[in-house]
C-alpha cells in the first residue's frame, strides 16, 4: 500500500501537470500568483506551507545546507514532531525531548 493518503484538497499553480489530479482522488484548487495570493473565486492561498517551508529550510541550511536524504528526513521529522508539540522556539528542551522520541518516530513498532 502506498505511504501517500490518496485524497484531500492540493492548492498549488494551474500547471498543466497537475490537471488530472482529481482523477487519484484529490480537489485541485489552483492559485496564480502573477495575478494574485489569494484565489478571489475560492480563498485557496500556499501562504501556510510556503511559510512551513521557509522555516524547515532555514533550520536545514542552520545545521550546515545540503543535507543526505537519510539527514533531511529526520530533519523534517524533527520539524513535524516540534510543530506539533509547540516547541519550536524552545530548541534546548526540544533537542532533549527529540533525542528521547527518535526511536519511536523512526519506528514506531518498538
Amino acid at each position: 500500500a502506498s505511504p501517500w493518503r490518496r485524497s484531500g484538497v492540493l492548492v498549488a499553480s494551474p500547471w498543466k501537470g497537475y490537471y488530472n489530479l482529481s482523477q487519484y482522488g484529490y480537489v485541485h484548487k489552483t492559485v496564480n500568483h502573477s495575478q494574485n495570493f489569494v484565489n478571489p473565486a475560492t480563498g485557496a492561498h500556499t501562504n501556510q506551507i510556503e511559510g512551513t517551508w521557509t522555516h524547515v529550510k532555514w533550520r536545514v541550511l542552520k545545521r550546515g545546507g545540503r543535507r543526505s536524504e537519510d539527514s533531511l528526513s529526520t530533519d523534517l521529522s524533527q520539524f513535524v514532531w516540534l510543530k506539533q508539540k509547540g516547541l519550536l522556539s524552545s530548541q534546548h528542551r526540544a533537542s532533549l525531548l527529540f533525542s528521547r522520541d527518535l526511536p519511536n518516530l523512526l519506528n514506531p513498532l518498538i
